[in-house]
């Protein structure tokens, strides 16, 4: 994954009290990862079962300016 993004949310405390555990134990390198995670596989779960392809293209992000320049 590319270019990160700070963002905040606000977790159920039962999950992010599973996520601390799972880092401490070493399933993940950090909090952000185990969400990255999660998300990819929702993601990639939601392209099998929809056959669509959500927010591929960075212009039809909605949190990406148009226009804005990679660097």
């Amino acid at each position: 994954m590319g270019n990160k993004i700070k963002t905040s949310v606000a977790l159920d405390k039962d999950l992010l009290n599973w996520v601390e555990k799972m880092v401490k134990l070493k399933r993940f390198a950090s909090t952000t990862h185990a969400i990255e995670y999660a998300l990819q596989q929702l993601k990639e779960q939601e392209k099998q079962e929809l056959h669509v392809a959500v927010f591929e293209e960075e212009s039809q992000h909605p949190y990406t300016r148009q226009g804005s320049s990679k660097t």
